[in-house]
């Protein structure tokens, strides 16, 4: 919204205080179980876990990395850090032991604080199968709701268990944190030697809270369902949107089909953010589950279903196709709900933020180019991050003398100033809502005995996108399930390949630059081989 006047910026602890001084009777984390916590209740948990991590030794400038899923206390520990002027760490809970350890490395966290098994994962097992030596920086871990799990199965650190019930009133410590202070570091679409922590300071953060909830039509009688997790971008910043705006944040920590469904009723839930494809099946199974609907905002990450997201929206579901980035924070852009359904169910949109920029670069001339031609979108915004943690070269390719991010999209400008998402501009795959660097998977398949060299692919089955690899042996008996067996425990389950297949060697062409894998030879090849035994 152009011209819209915005606060001055403060940090986020700050603002917290605000509004519990403001609304602190209103919900802010309506949780699957029914419990509700209020915004005076969030306050004074996460001042209460400051005092506690300030006895812990961390201050301003320590990270802490959470590894939990949607819940207050996470909200609690943002907070938390936001006031001590320490950094959160964001750790998927998907996550397992090699992308966990790469995180930690990268962060030089202090501390994680972590959740008891959750019927999926035994983090404590992740934990424990950690190499101490490979983190030197890590001093102790906390574990939240630890059930039945062993602290003392985990040598390499002391465990503590952080009980929030147990926290009692003491001193709060004092806000010193300031406005350019790291907030939150985000990973990036891998998490092996090509991944970055994506860093957002307190401004970046309160630019997007403040400059975009109105955008996206939060305000009186709202209700936004969190499906997901507050540890990416897409779900971190719609939340704290939620919150600026008084509105309350629906947390689904086990999620299915049927369960949003349920919840969109219970809650009269009137905002959405995900995949197309969690849309489509909620659609599937309920369509009066959308009777509240305000604003439904998707991504593009599946083929196959634009006829039902056309149904949808015909049929009056307010959907509409979005476009953001860690980089850039999520829920950068949405398309405008005025434009014919095609059109508005495309990726993209209008910037959120009254004051972001957008231009179109082209990636072979470098020369910025005019309406309707396709090249990189680059972006110009107060929601931009300040660079890669402790990556400065990364940074530099990244964003530009006049801090422009290249955000290695492919898109297209309209004549009206909007923009639309054509495609990634290289091979990163969209695995199970995810950005996932291939060369991730790759070093996993590598590090198995017998495999010399990996190349990985993106495949559509079953109307999702999977991984696909090939494989170069060293000449041995391969042994395809046991490969994905070793990457399973390894990597989060939606990254491991759907098929491992032997070649003698990869297909390649000559370039200017070197001999060149064909990769699109390979992406044939795989996608051949899922298709015939589908038939």
């Amino acid at each position: 919204m152009p011209g819209m006047r915005l606060p001055a910026p403060q940090p986020l602890a700050q603002v917290l205080t605000n509004l519990a001084r403001e609304r602190g009777d209103r919900d802010v984390i309506i949780q699957q179980d029914g419990v509700r916590t209020s915004v005076a209740e969030i306050d004074t948990l996460a001042r209460r876990l400051a005092g506690w991590l300030a006895d812990r030794g961390i201050g301003r400038g320590d990270r802490v990395a959470v590894w939990l899923p949607n819940h207050p206390v996470w909200m609690g520990l943002f907070f938390a850090c936001a006031r001590l002027g320490a950094t959160l760490v964001s750790i998927n809970p998907r996550y397992r032991k090699a992308e966990l350890e790469h995180v930690l490395s990268k962060s030089s966290a202090r501390m994680l604080v972590f959740s008891g098994p959750d019927g999926h994962t035994d983090f404590g097992a992740e934990i424990a199968a950690l190499d101490g030596d490979a983190l030197p920086d890590l001093e102790a871990l906390a574990i939240f709701r630890p059930g039945d799990a062993a602290s003392a199965a985990i040598p390499q650190w002391p465990v503590t268990e952080l009980d929030p019930d147990a926290l009692h009133a003491t001193s709060t410590p004092a806000l010193v944190a300031e406005l350019d202070d790291p907030l939150i570091l985000f990973t990036t679409s891998g998490t092996t030697s090509a991944a970055k922590l994506v860093t957002h300071t307190h401004r970046t953060i309160y630019a997007h809270m403040t400059g975009c909830a109105p955008f996206f039509g939060f305000g009186d009688g709202a209700a936004y369902l969190a499906v997901l997790p507050f540890c990416g971008v897409f779900g971190l910043t719609a939340s704290l949107c939620s919150l600026w705006a008084g509105n309350p944040i629906i947390t689904i920590e086990a999620y299915s089909t049927q369960a949003a469904a349920d919840l969109m009723h219970r809650e009269h839930v009137t905002h959405m953010f995900g995949s197309d494809d969690m849309f489509v099946r909620i659609w599937r199974r309920d369509r009066s589950a959308y009777a509240k609907a305000i604003y439904c905002g998707f991504a593009r990450f599946t083929p196959g279903i634009e006829k039902e997201l056309t149904d949808m929206a015909r049929a009056g579901v307010p959907i509409v196709g979005l476009y953001g980035a860690s980089e850039i924070n999520a829920l950068f852009a949405g398309q405008p709900a005025s434009l014919p359904v095609e059109e508005r169910l495309l990726g993209g949109g209008v910037p959120a933020h009254p004051d972001a920029k957008i231009r179109i670069r082209d990636q072979e001339t470098n020369e910025l180019l005019a309406p309707g031609e396709i090249g990189v979108l680059e972006v110009l915004a107060p929601t931009n991050f300040v660079g890669y943690f402790r990556n400065p070269e990364a940074t530099a390719k990244t964003i530009d003398p006049e801090g422009y991010v290249n955000t290695s999209d492919l898109c297209r400008i309209r004549e009206d100033g909007s923009f639309v998402y054509v495609g990634r501009n290289g091979d990163v795959l969209r695995l199970s809502g995810f950005l996932t660097d291939p060369a991730e998977i790759e070093e996993a398949i590598e590090t198995h005995p017998g495999v010399e060299k990996a190349q990985v692919v993106g495949v559509t089955e079953k109307g999702r996108t999977r991984s696909f690899a090939f494989v170069i042996t060293d000449g041995g008996i391969f042994d395809e399930k046991a490969v994905i067996a070793e990457v399973a425990g390894r990597l989060a389950h939606y990254k491991v390949p759907l098929a491992i297949v032997a070649l003698d060697e990869f297909p390649t062409v000559e370039s200017a630059n070197g001999l060149k894998i064909r990769k699109e030879v390979l992406k044939r090849m795989a996608q051949q081989a899922v298709d015939q035994s589908a038939e």
